[in-house]
């Protein structure tokens, strides 16, 4: 844990408006921050997230990286859900008031109130209601009327808040259960669940029926102005939900490729993400400390490149592979089981040259193509990107310009008789002495 994130959480605990959102449990929350083992978590990006002191642990407050307020639920006595609030995409204040109404479709149902965000809870208009949930055992994902009457990023600012307490409560696995099983509520359920990787058509189950397993995923948030809350992800994600949620992809057939520091990006990503279909790791490796194993991985590198590198390449193929050692440019493990693992060398190239090299290209869309599937690259050797020669006419261009221009132009400008300063760093220009 980031050791400056203690002493920022105290300190923000102690803001009035924030210790009214519970004040007993906010200040059993200051309390415990002093022991060893203090109910907090801080994520990837600089969230912060309190809980309450004693198991169960639940969540009480959550901040960004800034100490703006993010979400907030308080519990009562026995457990239960009284009210918890979450910040939507405008920066506006959602809450969620458990067991409020019942509905003619599915009975009691939980209501989503427009917040007035200055008090701890303060509803001002009434939004929606989903299926009421089981705050302290969520096992499952509501369905929601009227989506269409919430602000933006509401819906999926109240899933996200969904997907954080089920990933507080150790849920690995849940469904949807309800009607309106949509293409719009797939895209918005991408957004803080992953699918079942094992799903082979992920979308056409989930219309069918809802019949899909989804993992909770969510995502931090972070507060830019009072009329903005952006969601927080590695640039990898926000491509891979692009890649996902456009209908010209298929976006069971993704792959991941890195080169140096992005080999390690994209092969430690693969072990947080079960739905990445393949990667391919470009000088470059890592480590293996996820929950998944990095799926039909190729581990491709130059001749040339450091002997430490192809070291730690080499070695993570064979414990990937769960060999001693691993022969190159042969295949390991069950590639339509998601296993394949293979490591090929390049020869006469290094850790710049092997990302214009055609035999590297080569060896590439070749594993692509055996672990994606038909479609996914030709066989063919690609030739030379088209590209180059217009760059190189640009750079050409640009050293002209830089260089040449100002030649060009200085007999043009007016020659202007200027008096000479003698200590021109002096006060006054070194005048007045």
């Amino acid at each position: 844990m980031d050791p400056s994130a203690l002493p920022r959480l105290r300190e923000w605990l102690e803001r009035p408006e924030i210790a009214s959102l519970d004040p007993r449990r906010i200040e059993a929350l200051a309390a415990a921050l002093a022991e060893p083992d203090p109910p907090v978590r801080v994520e990837r990006w600089g969230t912060v997230v309190g809980y309450e002191a004693g198991p169960p642990r639940r969540r009480l407050v959550q901040f960004d990286r800034h100490g703006h307020l993010i979400a907030a639920c308080r519990w009562s006595a026995e457990g239960a859900l009284d009210w918890a609030r979450c910040r939507a995409a405008d920066g506006r204040w959602i809450g969620v008031e458990p067991g409020a109404i019942e509905h003619p479709a599915w009975g009691r149902s939980d209501r989503v109130w427009l917040l007035d965000g200055e008090d701890p809870w303060h509803p001002v208009e009434p939004l929606t209601v989903f299926r009421s949930l089981d705050w302290a055992r969520l096992d499952h994902i509501p369905p929601l009327a009227e989506p269409r009457r919430l602000p933006p990023g509401a819906g999926s600012a109240v899933l996200n808040l969904v997907a954080s307490l089920m990933k507080d409560q150790g849920v690995a696995r849940v469904r949807y259960r309800g009607p309106f099983a949509s293409e719009q509520l797939f895209t918005t359920l991408l957004e803080c669940f992953r699918y079942d990787p094992g799903q082979a058509l992920p979308l056409e189950r989930f219309l069918a029926d809802g019949g899909l397993d989804w993992l909770p995923a969510p995502y931090e948030s972070h507060r830019v102005t009072a009329w903005a809350t952006v969601q927080l992800r590695q640039d990898i994600d926000a491509a891979l939900l692009y890649a996902r949620t456009q209908p010209r992809f298929d976006g069971q057939r993704v792959a991941l490729a890195g080169h140096s520091m992005g080999a390690f990006a994209v092969v430690s990503h693969a072990q947080q993400d079960p739905g990445v279909a393949a990667v391919v790791a470009i000088s470059g490796g890592g480590a293996l400390r996820g929950p998944f194993a990095p799926p039909n991985t190729l581990f491709i590198w130059a001749a040339n490149d450091p002997a430490g590198l192809r070291k730690n390449a080499r070695e993570l193929a064979a414990k990937l592979a769960g060999l001693e050692q691993l022969v190159g440019d042969k295949t390991y493990g069950e590639v339509d089981h998601g296993t394949g693992v293979r490591m090929s060398e390049i020869p006469a190239v290094d850790h710049i040259t092997i990302l214009y090299s055609a035999e590297a290209a080569r060896r590439i869309v070749e594993w692509l193509g055996e672990t994606l599937g038909p479609g996914s690259g030709s066989p063919e050797t690609p030739g030379p990107d088209p590209r180059f020669p217009f760059m190189g006419l640009g750079l050409a261009a640009a050293l002209v310009l830089a260089f040449g221009l100002p030649q060009l132009l200085a007999p043009l400008a007016p020659r202007m008789g200027l008096a000479p300063v003698a200590h021109p760093f002096a006060p006054g220009g070194g005048r007045g002495r």
